[in-house]
């Protein structure tokens, strides 16, 4: 398996130090995710992926519990292993828990069955 070099909360210059607080502050943990990490080598990168996340994760016709659960799903239908070992590693109350897997998970075997 390949592994992708993250940049640290502590190594990261002004503008990459920045956006990590903000996505601590806007998804409520304490630690950055390593899918953030890993673009903060490339500020401009995680600029913008941060930007179009808060753009499809924030206020809409869905809550954003049940976004995490269509990611959750499609990850699951898709073998994913990075969001799914995401969703088991946050904080309680902080995102699809193993409630919300299971949810998802049964998601994931009717859009098997359709296929």
């Amino acid at each position: 398996m390949a592994s992708v070099e993250v940049l640290s909360e502590s190594a990261a210059p002004a503008k990459v130090a920045t956006i990590y607080e903000e996505i601590k502050k806007t998804l409520g943990i304490p630690i950055v995710p390593n899918l953030f990490k890993a673009m903060g080598t490339r500020p401009d990168y995680l600029e913008a992926t941060w930007n179009l996340f808060k753009s499809v994760m924030g206020p809409g016709e869905l809550t954003r519990r049940e976004k995490e659960l269509v990611a959750l799903a499609v990850s699951a239908t898709n073998n994913c292993k990075v969001l799914h070992s995401c969703s088991h590693s946050r904080p309680q109350g902080a995102g699809p828990q193993r409630k919300g897997y299971r949810r998802a998970d049964g998601c994931r075997r009717v859009v098997q069955q359709l296929q």
